[in-house]
């Protein structure tokens, strides 16, 4: 019995190191070390981020990031063998951010520290938790996706993107990069080799166009080759030259944008509806004003082309007109059920499943908020539109400010300008009192390569600015 007792046990035990040697191979995993890895989903359903959270493994045990809000180290300690993968204690940044971000943020950094194990592919990072179950789930950075430039940083300056002209970068899966520099397209490679980015063989179209718009283009394009790194944070995207500076800050293409519907499956809306509007934050959420009522939801970029809209919710008036009513439900459908979208020349398409689609005309006075401007051949006269559309600015003495009202078909008027009443030479006094005078006989505006002009009756242009 004995013996029998200690074979049965030799046995046993011989079996449970094929079993575990078999677990061993099924769970070996490929070393995380020297990738980068940016968050698709939570959990077992792969719920999407509102922002993008991004992890990178150094090759010493250290990784680090952006949590969405705040950058992050922590340490690691992987064994590939075993498929095994745990994190030490975050130190993070201590930003605030949008609500969304900060929740996301939050409950990926519970997520992380509470992984035990990983699957590694070339295009995909797993982390489990001790029971096996999906708690994050990583792809490939920068890979389809597509983005709109909002600064950059050449040698001499740091600048400002012009207002309402597209500066673009879309990453294909396949190592090629493609856009538009505001005046011509272009292509080129990329290659990503851990944190170190590359990108190159940039061809670009031959088109001209106005001075400052060609600057601007010819900046872009001498920055894209000398990129050698990247990085996220609240949703930017910031290429970095060789010595970590960002030299070029992108966001999402969609992001911080206001939109005016034009037609439902080339229908204008019917007389009797409001300006129909939709605007993107960059914070994930999305609001409008339908043919009736006012509505918000959430919205989130998959693909270079392709979007998502979630939870819209709505007022419940009803129109006495019933075609109003009718052209809203249709327009509440194809948004619901959104999956491509498209942008040029001012235009934003968007289809649906069912490929109908909307066409929504840019909305010029949302984007000129924020931005400031010098006058044309006297770059010491300034104008600032305020994010709540005031004019201000110094004029050739003093410091003024005005009421301006932004209207439909960019009508504009100005009204209540007010100034310190500095006195100064003589001649300056005048140079002010004809441009107060002219500011004040504005009645609409628009946006002439690159340059604002303010018009007056007629359409005569009379102020120009060139962006600050």
């Amino acid at each position: 019995m004995k013996r029998t007792g200690i074979l049965i046990l030799a046995l046993f035990c011989i079996g449970a190191i094929v079993l575990t040697a078999g677990c061993i191979n099924t769970a070996s995993q490929p070393n995380p070390a020297g990738t980068t890895w940016v968050l698709a989903g939570f959990g077992p359903d792969n719920g999407a981020p509102a922002t993008t959270i991004s992890l990178t493994f150094g090759d010493n045990g250290s990784a680090s990031g952006n949590g969405g809000v705040n950058g992050y180290s922590v340490s690691y300690t992987a064994d590939p063998g075993a498929g095994k993968l745990t994190f030490g204690h975050i130190a993070a940044t201590l930003m605030a951010g949008p609500a969304q971000f900060m929740a996301d943020e939050e409950k990926y950094f519970s997520s992380l520290v509470n992984s035990t194990s990983y699957k590694l592919t070339d295009s995909s990072l797993v982390l489990l938790d001790k029971d096996g179950a999906v708690l994050l789930t990583f792809t490939s950075p920068l890979k389809n996706t597509a983005w709109k430039l909002v600064s950059y940083t050449t040698p001499a300056a740091s600048v400002v993107a012009q207002p309402l002209t597209l500066i673009t970068l879309s990453f294909g899966d396949n190592g090629t990069i493609f856009g538009t520099g505001g005046i011509n397209q272009f292509t080129g490679t990329w290659k990503l080799d851990g944190t170190k980015l590359t990108i190159a063989d940039i061809a670009i179209t031959k088109a001209a166009g106005a001075p400052a718009l060609m600057a601007q283009e010819d900046d872009y394009f001498a920055l894209l080759p000398t990129v050698s790194g990247f990085g996220f944070s609240m949703g930017t995207l910031s290429l970095t030259d060789s010595s970590g500076k960002p030299i070029l800050i992108f966001t999402n293409m969609l992001a911080d944008t206001t939109w005016e519907l034009t037609s439902v499956n080339g229908i204008a809306p019917p007389q009797a509806s409001k300006t129909v509007t939709l605007r993107f934050d960059a914070t994930g959420t999305l609001t409008g004003q339908a043919p009736v009522n006012t509505y918000g939801g959430t919205w989130r970029t998959t693909g270079i082309d392709t979007l998502t809209v979630s939870n819209v919710i709505s007022t419940l008036i009803a129109s006495t007109d019933d075609s109003v009513n009718a052209y809203e439900t249709q327009y509440y459908r194809i948004l619901n059920n959104a999956s491509d979208y498209h942008i040029a020349d001012g235009t934003l398409t968007l289809t649906d499943h069912n490929s109908n689609t909307m066409l929504f005309a840019v909305n010029v006075a949302d984007q000129l908020k924020g931005t400031s401007w010098t006058l044309a051949g006297d770059s010491s006269i300034t104008l600032v539109i305020g994010d709540d559309g005031t004019f201000s600015g110094q004029g050739p003495v003093n410091v003024y400010i005005a009421n301006a009202v932004f209207s439909k078909d960019q009508s504009l008027s100005i009204t209540g300008i007010s100034t310190t009443k500095m006195t100064g030479p003589a001649d300056m006094v005048k140079k002010e009192t004809s441009y107060l005078t002219s500011l004040g006989d504005v009645t609409g505006y628009n946006l002439v390569d690159g340059q604002l002009v303010l018009t007056g009756p007629g359409g005569t242009a009379l102020l120009t600015y060139n962006q600050a």
